[in-house]
């Protein structure tokens, strides 16, 4: 009970910022990026726990909140969120944090992890991020990127070198980084990375089916 009213309060608050909007005119801030980063299941392949990445060079994060489809969340805790103190609540699939007195997280810009969320797989084929809120100091929505996926089933994805669920600019480093190359990601199995591994990466760029 406590932890929902909890729920409820925060995510009133952030809903009020996020409706608070700048001068029409102004031009925004780059956009954040909320994504998922290392993620791994337990040995009933049910229960797994997986990061929750921050990274926003436009500003301090003062709020967040974000639904998870494909499980249901057990708890919230850890990254940068308990560094600064702040205040978390879950419920369900949704999870979100909020400023405490140390002040909001300060920008960043690479990577980190936000928090890590355990989980309970509810049978769905995909976990995605939905429904993301994001709000800075002074009460301004951030603009968030959010397009990462993950299999929980193991299913082969196409490309999908670094195994984040989606074949983006990641994976396309990563094969460049090994042109001319044997490497373990000679996707036509020629012996080489080249043209040819390039073109089926593009065919399947973007997220797993």
């Amino acid at each position: 009970m406590i932890k929902h009213a909890c729920l409820i309060l925060l995510g009133l608050s952030l809903l009020m910022l996020s409706d608070a909007r700048g001068e029409p005119g102004d031009e925004g801030p780059p956009p954040g990026e909320l994504q998922f980063g290392d993620w791994s299941l337990e040995e009933d392949g049910v229960h797994g726990i997986l990061e929750i990445t921050w990274e926003w060079s436009g500003g301090s994060l003062a709020g967040f909140q974000f639904d998870l489809t494909g499980v249901e969340i057990i708890k919230v805790s850890g990254g940068m969120a308990d560094e600064f103190d702040f205040t978390l609540a879950w419920l369900d699939d949704t999870a979100l944090g909020f400023l405490s007195v140390l002040g909001p997280i300060p920008p960043i810009d690479q990577p980190r992890v936000l928090v890590l969320v355990e989980f309970v797989l509810n049978g769905e084929d995909i976990i995605r991020l939905e429904n993301v809120v994001c709000s800075d100091p002074d009460a301004q929505a951030i603009e968030v990127i959010h397009d990462s996926v993950i299999d929980p089933w193991g299913e082969d994805c196409c490309a999908d070198l670094d195994e984040d669920g989606i074949v983006d600019g990641a994976d396309l480093t990563t094969l460049l980084g090994a042109w001319g190359e044997t490497s373990e990601h000679d996707l036509d199995g020629d012996g080489v990375i080249d043209g040819a591994d390039l073109t089926i990466l593009l065919g399947c760029w973007g997220p797993c089916d």
